[in-house]
């Protein structure tokens, strides 16, 4: 199901992206500064609060950590046992990002950034997914705590359904600590 939606909203998505490009190709705009709605490099505040959330998806447990960043970022990282070529998620372990890491459908260690920002109608959200590079290193991981630190991490813009945006914006968080409760 997760999968037709994306789908679905990625053609949608894709036509307007094709669009765009094509009107500023043809109206000779070459150079658009971009409003990518976060910094090319983040940085964790130093006392930056994250919490801890056990979720279930299709029948399938996970941890959620969200780290919040800046005001109106967040941080996601849901691991997924047995998911992203990567057996049980252990405290512990280094774990390198795979390129299943790097889909929002086939990830066992999901990592995302929310940016939400305000326009004239409203609230709204650009979500920016992690590339199948870096590592997550996790030293606790229980039912009420999940400790570590994420490392090298690009992330990329991509639409609800983790369809890439092809609108050249993208940012890096190379070193993140996080303990959650």
């Amino acid at each position: 199901m997760r999968f037709v939606h994306a789908v679905v909203h990625g053609i949608a998505l894709g036509v307007l992206a094709t669009s765009t490009f094509a009107c500023n190709t043809i109206l000779g705009v070459e150079e658009v500064e971009l409003n990518c709605h976060v910094a090319p490099e983040l940085a964790a505040p130093p006392a930056a609060v994250s919490t801890l959330r056990n979720v279930v998806e299709d029948g399938d447990p996970a941890s959620e950590v969200r780290v919040d960043l800046v005001a109106m970022a967040t941080l996601y990282i849901r691991l997924w046992d047995g998911y992203g070529e990567h057996d049980a998620l252990i405290a512990g372990t280094t774990y390198p990002l795979t390129s299943d890491d790097g889909s929002v459908i086939d990830c066992g260690i999901c990592i995302e950034l929310d940016a939400s920002f305000n326009t004239p109608t409203g609230t709204s959200r650009w979500i920016y997914a992690a590339r199948a590079q870096g590592n997550l290193t996790l030293t606790v991981r229980t039912a009420t705590q999940v400790a570590g630190s994420i490392q090298n991490l690009r992330f990329r813009h991509v639409t609800d359904e983790g369809i890439e945006v092809d609108d050249g914006c993208s940012t890096v968080i190379r070193q993140l600590a996080f303990d959650a409760r």
